[in-house]
């Protein structure tokens, strides 16, 4: 006996939901970009949020759907099934050499059924058993393999990466997959993973929406290198610093608070220091050491010019201080000029480096930056005049 249409359909969504998977429902999913008070945000993730950003920025993408109630869910856990779709759709990854149906538990006509033979790919767990492979969409998607993925599909050359920094800081190392090891290593040293604050990295546990979407934002939308977080304006200026960091503006200032850029000219920095989160989601993620030179700019400029490597060095030197004082931080160091002005500068300085503010101009500009993880120096910027 055939049911009727509409029957079928509630059928089908009940089921699907009991498992986990978003189904969508044309017409009755949330708009990810507009609600009745004008912002952008589901029924259960405000602007409090610590994944706000991202969920948002991968809703508006695609990549991530809410459910017809308008939720998003973000503490389920991702199955395979979802984390396949999702990848698929943040990394652009198309079918290539996928055609038929290679796993005996995806059904051709399922709705993931062509982003998991895709992602098969990258996403390490599926297993073949008397001559049948099986992908086990429904099982929950594992922390250790979900990043091994975001690594592969990123093309990353995880084999210069060192997995004695995971065997250091993360407790339950030993329980990492040998083969995930170098991977993860190159996650963490850049910036896609962080860990617990109990000092574990809980590779075989599952992963939430909210989760994955940090980590998706991160890994494909987000240039976390200096100069990609300079040209996303997520890099400022500081004029104040957080209280427990006092102690290492003070050391910074006694050992490196003037510099001689090639000349006996001596040109004095106020360090200022604070932990943030350029990536969104997790927490803090940086500790960001702002130095800013002594405001004799013009003199300045014409001594960095010739003296830009020599510049460069002197912040590296800051950085690796820091590094060696806060071990289990990530590190930047920028040195740059920041100063008010209460008149019209603007025939005086280069327009670039001037904000209008409402009762005069600032002018912020950045010469050098360094970043070091677990001691070593992971990126370094100079600014090149154009």
């Amino acid at each position: 006996m055939s049911l009727p249409r509409d029957v079928l359909t509630v059928a089908l969504l009940c089921t699907v939901m009991v498992l986990g998977v978003p189904m969508p429902v044309a017409g009755n999913e949330p708009d990810p970009g507009t609600t009745t008070d004008g912002t952008s945000i589901f029924a259960d993730v405000d602007a409090e949020h610590w994944a706000y950003e991202p969920i948002i920025s991968m809703a508006e993408r695609n990549v991530l759907n809410g459910y017809p109630d308008g939720s998003f869910k973000p503490l389920q856990q991702v199955s395979r099934a979802e984390f396949a779709a999702m990848l698929t759709s943040a990394a652009g990854l198309k079918a290539s050499g996928t055609n038929g149906n290679q796993f005996v538990d995806i059904p051709e006509q399922i709705w993931f059924h062509q982003a998991a033979l895709v992602a098969a790919r990258y996403l390490p767990g599926n297993y073949e058993q008397d001559g049948k492979r099986y992908f086990l969409p429904y099982e929950d998607a594992t922390r250790e393999d979900v990043v091994v993925a975001l690594v592969k599909a990123l093309g990353a050359g995880s084999q210069y990466a060192d997995p004695g920094v995971l065997n250091a800081r993360f407790s339950d190392y030993e329980e990492l997959t040998v083969a995930a090891r170098m991977p993860l290593a190159w996650a963490f040293q850049n910036n896609l993973l962080k860990g617990f604050p109990d000092g574990t990295l809980k590779p075989r546990e599952g992963i939430s929406r909210a989760e994955v979407a940090a980590l998706l934002h991160r890994a494909f939308f987000i240039d976390t290198s200096i100069e990609g977080l300079l040209a996303g304006r997520r890099i400022e200026h500081l004029n104040g610093s957080d209280r427990e960091l006092n102690d290492l503006t003070t050391i910074l200032q006694s050992k490196y608070g003037e510099i001689k850029p090639g000349s006996l000219q001596a040109y004095a920095i106020a360090y200022y220091a604070r932990k943030v989160n350029f990536y969104e989601g997790e927490g803090t993620q940086v500790l960001y050491v702002f130095g800013n030179i002594d405001f004799r700019y013009h003199s300045w400029e014409a001594e960095f010019e010739c003296n830009a490597e020599g510049v460069r060095k002197f912040t590296e030197n800051v950085a690796r201080e820091t590094a060696r004082l806060y071990p289990r931080d990530t590190i930047l160091v920028m040195l740059g000029h920041q100063n008010k002005f209460l008149f019209d500068v603007s025939g005086v300085y280069e327009n670039k480096y001037l904000d209008r503010t409402a009762d005069g101009w600032q002018l912020k500009r950045f010469y050098t930056g360094v970043m070091v993880n677990n001691g070593a120096i992971v990126d370094t910027w100079t600014e090149q005049k154009t």
